[in-house]
């Protein structure tokens, strides 16, 4: 049985794309902050989609306090939760976050029409990369995991990402006491082009929980445009609630010359590597 799966995301984008793989979710928007100092791109999405699954999985632990209007949780009508949602007690949340990066500097959501038209100007006629992480974050519930051998890492391990990384280890910043992560031997071939991330067993609200975050990195080629074609851009209004001051998927698509990676991660959502994760899971 597919469990109950919760979006953290209020983006339409990630939304769409969601439903690729799944027919039925719900959307809890995270309230975390995003207030985090991380120069490393791949780190900082990786660590904020990391904060936004962790957020939205704390406060549904207690959905009897949620009150929609002010979580932003669309919830289904009482017939179709029942029949549903109701009957598992799994409970699965997909965290993502999206950014620009140009040159080493992360370019995040314009503040205001001037800003994206800044933004543009110095998009246009180049290349940049896209970078979305995502962690999707599972209770042990009933679902069936895979079964890789797992390693613990204690929370005091003085060992260095490099060292940790030649024992076969992968090391990701969070809170918990301990974590078990399973052994990298498993990933070859086992999900199709895409090697599996490692499932990382910790405690969340009391829970158990297993939770699998990784990135995905896409080059963006950028033609030529001319200030007028950036200004009747930035009038559409399109650009203020993207990273970058671009969707890819909108009209601004003709001024992309070329990528090199995934579409639907600049969109916002990797969904190929998520499936591919979710495999992991047993819950696709």
């Amino acid at each position: 049985m597919s469990p109950r799966v919760i979006l953290a995301s209020q983006s339409p984008r990630r939304q769409e794309l969601l439903k690729h793989i799944y027919k039925y979710f719900e959307i809890v928007p995270s309230n975390a902050s995003e207030d985090i100092a991380e120069a490393d791109p791949a780190r900082l999405v990786e660590r904020l989609s990391e904060i936004k699954a962790k957020e939205v999985f704390n406060r549904v632990q207690d959905e009897a306090d949620m009150v929609p209007e002010m979580t932003g949780m669309k919830r289904l009508s009482r017939m179709f939760k029942a029949s549903k949602l109701a009957d598992t007690d799994d409970l699965m949340v997909i965290g993502a976050d999206t950014i620009v990066v140009l040159d080493g500097e992360i370019l995040g959501k314009p503040r205001d029409e001037e800003d994206a038209v800044n933004m543009l100007k110095r998009l246009q006629g180049r290349e940049h990369e896209v970078y979305t992480g995502v962690t999707v974050i599972c209770n042990a519930g009933n679902t069936e995991f895979s079964k890789a051998g797992t390693q613990k890492v204690m929370k005091n391990d003085v060992r260095t990402d490099g060292e940790m990384m030649a024992a076969g280890i992968s090391s990701l910043a969070d809170d918990s006491e301990t974590k078990n992560i399973s052994n990298n031997d498993h990933r070859a071939g086992s999900v199709g082009v895409y090697g599996c991330t490692d499932i990382i067993v910790e405690e969340i609200a009391g829970t158990s929980v297993r939770r699998i975050t990784f990135h995905e990195k896409t080059t963006v080629h950028i033609a030529a445009m001319s200030d007028e074609e950036i200004k009747k851009y930035v009038e559409t209004g399109n650009p203020l609630d993207k990273a970058g001051s671009y969707g890819i998927q909108t009209v601004f698509t003709k001024y992309v010359s070329g990528i090199e990676g995934d579409y639907n991660n600049v969109v916002g959502l990797p969904v190929a590597r998520l499936y591919a994760e979710l495999k992991m899971f047993k819950s696709v």
